[in-house]
């Protein structure tokens, strides 16, 4: 059950009985800027597989339900949707009247199907949104599992699409994921087959597979390739420039390192990049890691225990930075200002 405040509005989509994505607007002042945050990653997996135990019956094995679980929790961007919880309760409490929408996977495992990534145009095709561990073309049923997967995609997608289409500039869009601590040296592929997920999860919790250095928090805001489609260049930057420059300072005011563009830069092949496009020089992508969110400071891959101190002062941080942004657009003086010490900073 949601307990909305009174000037909360949360809206279910749902699909085959599951809340597949939530809507959470906060009406506000319609002349303080407009915030949307979305979150494509964080979404559960136990009750999609309740109503779906193809996934798990395609496997013999005793214990595939464990596996397939451990690979769901592996996939899924661990702490995203309670950070993206923090970011809209913080910033309800330091900017009177403030306007947002939160556009989140619920009950939508990323290990199945991928809202980051281009959709899929038939059931044999396996580098884009649905996940590769089902044969979806097997059998009845998962080709209906199919079906239902591209459907959710739309759901999710034409939601987020609703709510960038009301950004004016001034606004903001946030782009929200977790990743882990590491990049691996090598990644086994996946197919449907339990021996091969088995290794995959390995691939990704065997500290000498591990990759240094350690990844930072990642901002998001340039592309590393040229795009011709939609008149690209290497380098191109498209973030919102006030909102970046608020939340590095942020972090280096709160000893939180950070990297910019380091481990996933903007790339056609994400959805990340073409909707920040829609919404330019609106817009950044955030990628914070899981030591950043877990009580111990150290990487668990598959389950980590969430900190959630840690996410209150990143969901603070986030919130600042907002308000920063904001106060910047009402106050062209404060905003010359500002830029004038991101120039010093970058000399020092």
């Amino acid at each position: 059950m949601h307990s909305p405040e009174a000037n909360e509005r949360v809206e279910s989509i749902m699909s085959n009985g599951l809340e597949v994505v939530r809507r959470t607007t906060v009406e506000g002042d319609p002349d303080k800027a407009l915030i949307v945050i979305g979150i494509p990653h964080g979404g559960d997996y136990e009750q999609f597989l309740e109503v779906h135990p193809e996934v798990v019956e395609q496997f013999k094995e005793d214990d595939a339900m464990e596996v397939v679980g451990d690979f769901m929790m592996l996939e899924r961007d661990n702490g995203a949707r309670k950070l993206g919880e923090s970011s809209k309760r913080n910033i309800k409490e330091l900017i009177s009247g403030a306007r947002l929408k939160i556009i989140e996977a619920v009950n939508i495992p990323r290990g199945l199907l991928d809202l980051n990534r281009f959709k899929a145009k038939s059931p044999e095709e396996t580098d884009s949104s649905h996940g590769k561990i089902i044969d979806f073309a097997s059998s009845k049923a998962c080709i209906e599992l199919w079906h239902e997967l591209a459907n959710i995609y739309d759901l999710y997608n034409n939601c987020l699409n609703e709510s960038l289409a009301k950004l004016n500039p001034g606004d903001l869009f946030i782009d929200l994921h977790t990743m882990n601590d590491y990049s691996i040296i090598k990644a086994s592929p996946l197919s449907a087959n339990l021996e091969a997920i088995r290794q995959y999860i390995e691939d990704f919790t065997n500290p000498e597979n591990r990759k240094l250095p350690i990844r930072l928090l990642e901002i998001i805001t340039s592309f590393a390739q040229d795009w011709d489609e939609m008149g690209i260049k290497k380098g191109d930057s498209i973030e919102n420039t006030e909102f970046f420059n608020h939340i590095k300072r942020e972090f280096e005011e709160n000893g939180i390192e950070y990297g910019v563009n380091a481990v996933y830069p903007l790339v056609p092949t994400r959805m990340t990049s073409r909707n920040m496009l829609k919404v330019r020089d609106m817009a950044i992508s955030l990628d914070v890691t899981i030591r950043n969110l877990s009580v111990d400071g150290k990487s668990c891959s598959v389950n980590p225990e969430l900190d959630m101190d840690k996410i209150e002062q990143l969901g603070m941080i986030i919130a600042r930075a907002a308000l920063n942004m904001v106060k910047d657009a009402v106050d062209p003086a404060r905003r010359r200002a500002s830029l004038q010490q991101e120039k010093i900073g970058k000399c020092a």
